[in-house]
């Protein structure tokens, strides 16, 4: 990370490494603490799933306890589609489309995530907001 890299990048930068992070953790194998995922994390985090319900932090950091329990070795991610939303001093917010691949089946959902700048965590933003739409499979 340089002082002049963008916010945005930073934030793209960290949505694939956390996706990779997930892919991983769900082949199974590693804990999520050989991850980052608090770290890059605000306290107050708040996901909003692609059923309409609400997660926090702590929840999703249950999730990721059972995640470790692994997915299957045909697990994975992609991550694409980014488009910067808005930008600015202290918030971007990011658009991606995310595609998994699990025991099978392929599934695909729009997210749009707030980053706001955090100079602790790995690549210098935290996640703060993430909203996530379930969109068709082509």
């Amino acid at each position: 990370m340089t002082a002049m890299e963008s916010l945005a990048n930073r934030a793209i930068r960290d949505i694939r490494d956390r996706h990779a992070d997930f892919q991983a953790l769900g082949r199974g194998g590693r804990s999520r603490h050989d991850f980052p995922f608090e770290a890059t994390m605000a306290p107050e985090f708040l996901v909003v799933t692609t059923e309409g319900g609400r997660l926090t932090r702590a929840e999703l950091m249950a999730h990721f306890d059972r995640m470790a329990e692994g997915v299957g070795d045909d697990f994975a991610i992609a991550v694409d589609d980014f488009a910067v939303v808005h930008e600015g001093v202290d918030a971007v917010l990011v658009e991606y489309t995310e595609t998994q691949w699990k025991r099978g089946a392929k599934t695909r959902r729009r997210s749009t995530a707030l980053f706001v700048p955090d100079a602790a965590a790995p690549n210098g933003v935290v996640w703060r907001h993430l909203q996530e739409t379930w969109i068709a499979v082509p």
